[in-house]
């Protein structure tokens, strides 16, 4: 493949890059040959948590490549801070006022056109690895492949829980080590048990390589890898459960404000966020 063109952007809720690719097979390829193109998406990843962007120690060797050989735009915005609009936004180029999502349980309006439906229209093969976030989710929203991080799509490819209880057992998502196991803002902190490379973005990322070895390629294609880390919760395998000494890590100084806050919202009953 040859790369064409490459971005970094992070938004409130997620960063992505996008490439644009040219097929080639060891001759140019013509000028009017359609890209192909590779979307990929983190959740809930700060703009500034990467080694290129200047963080003192979180290592980010891989996202730091991209951003090295393309570019990195620093002054981006999202247009809105949770995943549904924000998502639908990034899929539609239009504000979440105009395409109708304004929270994660609003679906958008209806005749509204997204990027993989537009594209599988104009001929494109479209796959999906990893979550998407649209409503109704039971939908394949303009993918012809749809591996599902948990319970997304039509359900006719494997998800990553179904692949963990196949591979390893109804209990291969049990967490252990977990530092805060009474608090519930904090108890979705914990270790996973499994290899590393059966944890849920390695899945995501092998589900694209395969679509990628076996796609149609008299066909461009259009591949969104949507990767739900670093979202909570924080179910790590190792090596990166013991990547990071808590000793180093800076601890910000938390306003009284927000600690009464969390205290009221205790007592209301509030628990942390699970899985979307």
């Amino acid at each position: 493949m040859k790369k064409y063109l490459l971005g970094i952007v992070s938004l409130a809720a997620s960063t992505f890059a996008v490439c644009l690719m040219t097929a080639s097979s060891g001759r140019a390829a013509s000028p009017d040959a359609r890209p192909n193109v590779l979307f990929i998406m983190v959740d809930e990843m700060r703009w500034d948590v990467l080694s290129s962007a200047g963080h003192p120690f979180v290592r980010t060797p891989h996202l730091d490549a991209l951003a090295r050989e393309g570019t990195r735009f620093e002054a981006t915005y999202t247009c809105a801070p949770v995943c549904v609009p924000s998502r639908y936004s990034a899929f539609s180029g239009r504000y979440a006022h105009v395409h109708g999502s304004l929270g994660n349980e609003m679906r958008a309006r209806d005749g509204e056109l997204f990027l993989p439906d537009i594209l599988r229209h104009i001929g494109y093969e479209t796959a999906i690895s990893g979550k998407l976030h649209f409503l109704p989710r039971n939908l394949p929203h303009g993918f012809d492949h749809f591996w599902s991080f948990a319970n997304e799509g039509p359900g006719k490819l494997q998800t990553w829980p179904e692949y963990l209880a196949e591979k390893h057992g109804p209990g291969a998502r049990k967490i252990v080590d977990q530092p805060f196991p009474d608090d519930p803002l904090g108890k979705d902190i914990g270790r996973l048990t499994i290899p590393k490379e059966d944890q849920q973005s390695f899945w995501i990322t092998n589900r694209a390589v395969d679509f990628l070895h076996r796609r149609d390629r008299a066909k461009p294609f259009f591949l969104f890898v949507s990767y739900y880390d670093p979202h909570s919760p924080s179910h790590l395998t190792e090596p990166y459960w013991s990547m990071y000494d808590p000793k180093d890590m800076p601890v910000p100084k938390i306003p009284e404000a927000i600690k009464r806050e969390r205290a009221a919202a205790l007592a209301a009953g509030a628990s942390g966020p699970g899985p979307a």
